[in-house]
């Protein structure tokens, strides 16, 4: 798929590295891309849909994608095994910038725990 070539453009370093593009569905009233990303990921890839949709109809057109499906894959072993670190301040300001949205206390809680462990188990 041609959109691997810009995909660390489109979801930024660390979440390229885990996530990938599968396919397109859907037609003229805008397509879906199908999204395959570890669990946790996928989770808070999904509370950035609005963002990624953005960045995806500025490289392919107005309206091109107007939704984002996700599938859970395996976290890879070498992300897996990483040792635990702390957020720095900018991923903690990312972290909760990317959730502002979410209206639920109790979703937005429990995305910002699923975050800060796949933040602590990817690579900078």
């Amino acid at each position: 798929m041609a959109l691997s070539k810009i995909w660390p453009e489109i979801m930024g370093p660390r979440w390229s590295k885990i996530s990938s593009p599968v396919r397109f569905t859907g037609g003229k009233s805008g397509r879906t891309l199908i999204i395959s990303a570890p669990g946790p990921a996928a989770a808070l890839i999904m509370a950035a849909s609005h963002q990624i949709i953005e960045r995806l109809n500025a490289h392919l057109g107005a309206g091109h994608v107007r939704y984002i499906k996700l599938v859970q894959s395996k976290m890879t072993q070498k992300v897996a095994s990483r040792p635990k670190k702390g957020l720095s301040p900018r991923e903690e300001e990312r972290l909760r910038r990317e959730l502002k949205d979410v209206r639920s206390e109790t979703v937005k809680d429990a995305l910002e725990t699923l975050g800060r462990r796949v933040l602590q188990e990817t690579e900078k």
